[in-house]
């Protein structure tokens, strides 16, 4: 291969090699074991070359290849070590020793090979990325020029004085109702906490939809506020979420002067302008990304550490950053799961604020609800509010839970077919009809109609003017109702 990492010596790697080998040749078992170890070793070095053809000397291939080599240095250093040390046995235990060293090398070559499959799998998916024309981000030398062109046309003053409002854009703060989940904070922060180092750092976190990634990245954003100078939430489900994200921070940065007509292209290179003139430390999220083509265009190429959510794998393995960078996230367990119920349900009822007040019946209830939404936060949410706000007790809503699940599973069938993602099952779905009915057999009969229309709209920051009496403030549906011909 044109490329070999510089971090490590090649004369240490023959060096083990030729001595792991010259160690096998003591024993014919050994060195058949060992020519099975080599023929096995040589399919992932394979698969890497052929990586290596779209990728040339890049930062991924130079990681892969010192991951690999390393990995390799490290079995044979053991592997010698352990031979050596068999060698010295007395002859009446050669077969119990034989016997040992065998099973020894096999286990530790088994782990090597996983470690080494793995970095091969990342550098593949990273080929097939590039080869799909999903990199291409903004390139630093062309932000540069940007910059100049862009801080001498217009007031971009980076070194102002901001409030604390307006230099963290957050939604809003979950600590309250965020559980659990502590070791993908720490896995996150080990990456994204800001250091003296001109790397851009980045972090992906996916998995499907209900589980909880804007919760996680939100969470992280508001605990480790006072870490960055500066922290912006960007919603980048559509173009126009992204679009309308980046001029509220434009606003609130004092960018854009009343009744500006800058159009979305110019607000985008005030902000990175900004953003590469600020000498602060910042974090941008990045939610909801469902096609990195939307958002190539509006990444950073300055310092800085970003956070992306998307229920995509290959949005996540197509965003920057090294495989240990991108984690899927996973359910709730059973004990995080009972602790967001009940803090759900503190300001419901009483008894909920201290576990040990709770009626066994209603605690076995709760357990089964649970069991049925099986760690989906969504779910436990939805429900939640479900209960409080038909006043049932959690054993009723259990029964009525189970009639509407067993409708559902009438109505969408029972093979995995039928069922609109089978990561979910029935929970949500149960869930969802349990909400549309009250919205439709309650009192308020505009209820279903508003869901409807809301349901054409982004579902973040809808304004609630869109849908008020501009004369007394009431809500006001008449618009939606059918004109006559």
């Amino acid at each position: 291969m044109a490329t070999r990492p510089n971090a490590i010596e090649f004369t240490v790697f023959w060096g083990f090699l030729h001595l792991t080998i010259e160690l096998s040749l003591h024993s014919q078992r050994r060195w058949v074991q060992m020519a099975g170890i080599f023929k096995k070793a040589r399919r992932p070095l394979e698969r890497c070359k052929v990586s290596a053809e779209v990728f040339e000397a890049s930062d991924e291939l130079k990681s892969t290849l010192l991951n690999l080599f390393a990995t390799l240095i490290q079995f044979w250093a053991e592997a010698s070590k352990y031979m050596r040390e068999m060698m010295s046995v007395t002859l009446g235990s050669l077969p119990m020793a034989d016997a040992a060293t065998a099973k020894f090398l096999d286990e530790k070559f088994d782990s090597a090979l996983a470690d080494m499959e793995a970095a091969v799998q990342n550098l593949e998916r990273c080929a097939a990325t590039r080869a799909a024309g999903l990199s291409g981000f903004r390139n630093a030398q062309f932000d540069r020029n940007m910059a100049d062109t862009v801080a001498a046309k217009h007031s971009v003053n980076a070194e102002v004085e901001y409030t604390y409002d307006q230099m963290h854009q957050l939604p809003y703060n979950n600590d309250h109702t965020f559980v659990g989940r502590e070791d993908v904070l720490a896995k996150i922060d080990a990456v994204l906490h800001p250091r003296d180092s001109p790397e851009q750092r980045v972090f992906s976190i996916w998995g499907i939809g209900g589980i909880g990634k804007s919760q996680v990245a939100l969470a992280y954003a508001n605990r480790h506020a006072r870490k960055f100078a500066a922290t912006f939430w960007v919603r980048a489900e559509t173009l126009g979420s992204l679009h309308q994200s980046f001029k509220d921070i434009a606003r609130k940065l004092r960018l854009l002067e009343t009744g500006s007509s800058l159009d979305h292209d110019e607000i985008r290179d005030l902000i990175l302008t900004w953003l590469l003139l600020c000498n602060k430390k910042w974090l941008i999220i990045f939610d909801n990304v469902e096609h990195l083509d939307l958002i190539k265009t509006v990444w950073p190429s300055s310092t800085g550490s970003l956070l992306l959510t998307t229920r995509s794998s290959v949005v996540a393995d197509a965003a920057r950053g090294h495989v240990s960078t991108k984690l899927q996230i996973q359910k709730l367990n059973s004990t995080h799961s009972w602790l967001l119920f009940s803090r759900l349900l503190m300001d419901w009822r009483s008894e909920w604020r201290d576990e040990s007040t709770i009626l066994l019946k209603e605690r076995e209830a709760a357990v089964a609800l649970l069991r049925e939404l099986d760690g989906l936060p969504l779910g436990i949410r939805q429900i939640a509010a479900l209960i409080k706000r038909r006043g049932k007790t959690v054993a009723k809503f259990l029964d009525l839970y189970r009639r509407k699940a067993g409708n559902t599973e009438m109505l969408l069938g029972t093979s995995k077919t039928f069922h609109f993602d089978q990561d979910y099952g029935l929970a949500l779905d149960t869930v969802w009809k349990m909400s549309f009915e009250i919205l439709v057999t309650g009192h308020d009969q505009h209820a279903a109609t508003l869901l409807g229309l809301m349901s054409l709209l982004s579902p973040d920051v809808i304004l609630t003017q869109l849908f008020l009496d501009e004369s007394d403030g009431h809500l006001a549906m008449n618009f939606c109702h059918d004109e006559d011909v």
